[in-house]
C-alpha cells in the first residue's frame, strides 16, 4: 500500500514532529538512525520535504531538520502528492491503461469506494494528530 519511499518519510516525519522544534532541530544522523533508514536514502526524501515546505531545515553545525508550527497541520495526503504524486491512488490495481469508470478492469467497482476512503482519511490525518499519538512515541 505503502512505498519504502513513503514509508520511511512517514517514519522520519513522525520521528522528527516528537523530536524537534525551530530551537532544537534534528541531524540527518540522528533521523538516519532512529528510524533505521539509510543515511543518503533519507536525505534525498527530506530535503523533497524541504523544497516543498513539509519540514524546515538549516545547515551547519547547529542544524538539522525540524517542523515549523505550522508544518504540523500537514497531512498525510500533502506527503504523498509530493512524494509519489497525485495520482498515486487513482491508478489501476492492475495497471491497465484503459480503465476508468466508462472501461473499467474487473477490480475497478469494487475498489471504488475503498479508494475514496483511504484518500478521505489520508487527508484528515495530520503530524500534529499523530504526534499526539501515545504509540507513535513508542516506536523509536
Amino acid at each position: 500500500m505503502l512505498s519504502n519511499s513513503l514509508a520511511y518519510a512517514i517514519k522520519a516525519l513522525i520521528y522528527i514532529s516528537h523530536n524537534s522544534s525551530e530551537t532544537e532541530r534534528i541531524t540527518l544522523k540522528e533521523v538516519s538512525d532512529s528510524t533505521e533508514v539509510p543515511k543518503p536514502y533519507i536525505a534525498k526524501i527530506l530535503q523533497d520535504l524541504v523544497r516543498n515546505n513539509v519540514l524546515h531545515s538549516i545547515k551547519g553545525p547547529n542544524g538539522g531538520f525540524y517542523f515549523s508550527e505550522e508544518g504540523l497541520d500537514i497531512s498525510l495526503l500533502q506527503v504523498v502528492h509530493i512524494l509519489e504524486g497525485p495520482d498515486k491512488y487513482n491508478k489501476c490495481l492492475l495497471s491497465l491503461k484503459d480503465c476508468n469508470a466508462s472501461s473499467p478492469c474487473p477490480l475497478h467497482d469494487n475498489i471504488g469506494q475503498v479508494r475514496v476512503e483511504l484518500l478521505k482519511r489520508l487527508e484528515q490525518i495530520t503530524f500534529r494528530q499523530l504526534m499526539q499519538h501515545k504509540k507513535s512515541v513508542d516506536l523509536f
